[in-house]
């Protein structure tokens, strides 16, 4: 039976968020486990340092690589992006990292390409600059730019997510994407792209709550500390 728990998590800029969500069924909670514990156990200390490094939390970066490649080391794109976070050569090279197969390099890559993405791309909100950034990452950020200008033709809100949702799927229309700077785009399969990253995302939060920061820990027993000598 479905239970309502109060959950939280470290979001991409350290800030904890609480929320409540349908805690998911044990046995879907174990899945998430048993296959972690099967395809992480080389990776989880570069998963962590490379997310730590950026303020990210690592259990999205998993969900990025579970969608990405399955966890395959050796995984290779019809479009040429290769390793675990399914990153392109060009983007090796304009960081410098030469051989992106080795899970190191690769997740060091993916990590610090999704993050520019983040920070480059404007959004309403951080909700909606990381849904952008994952749309980036999958289908390119000059379709991403497209989007949001077609959503300001359209009187949408083009910082929002949702307004670039409602227009990517118009970028496989040849009537319109002839008329963008970036032309033809696959909208709907980056549509799905990022809504299955959030997907496995979520199953990675049930299986693995976050644990409060020391900084929060610490502001708790403060609060604690200041009602119990409250006169």
């Amino acid at each position: 039976m479905d239970v309502l728990v109060l959950m939280f998590y470290i979001n991409i800029v350290g800030i904890i968020v609480f929320f409540i969500s349908p805690h998911m069924q044990m046995t879907e909670v174990n899945e998430t486990k048993i296959m972690m514990k099967k395809t992480t156990q080389q990776i989880d200390p570069i998963v962590k340092r490379y997310a730590r490094l950026h303020g990210m939390d690592w259990r999205f970066i998993y969900a990025m690589i579970y969608v990405e490649s399955s966890f395959e080391e050796n995984a290779r794109s019809q479009a040429g992006a290769v390793g675990l976070m399914q990153v392109m050569p060009t983007v090796g090279q304009d960081l410098d990292i030469n051989n992106l197969y080795l899970p190191r390099q690769n997740i060091k890559a993916g990590v610090r390409h999704f993050y520019d993405y983040v920070h480059r791309i404007k959004g309403n909100t951080m909700h909606d600059r990381i849904h952008m950034a994952l749309a980036a990452y999958n289908g390119g950020i000059g379709h991403i730019y497209d989007a949001k200008r077609l959503a300001q033709q359209r009187g949408l809100d083009p910082f929002s997510w949702s307004s670039i949702k409602k227009v990517l799927p118009d970028l496989e229309n040849p009537e319109i994407y002839r008329q963008t700077r970036h032309g033809y785009c696959q909208g709907r399969q980056i549509i799905q792209y990022v809504e299955k990253i959030h997907k496995m995302y979520r199953r990675y939060k049930s299986a693995y709550p976050a644990l409060p920061t020391i900084e929060e820990v610490q502001q708790r027993y403060t609060t604690i500390s200041m009602a119990d000598t409250t006169p």
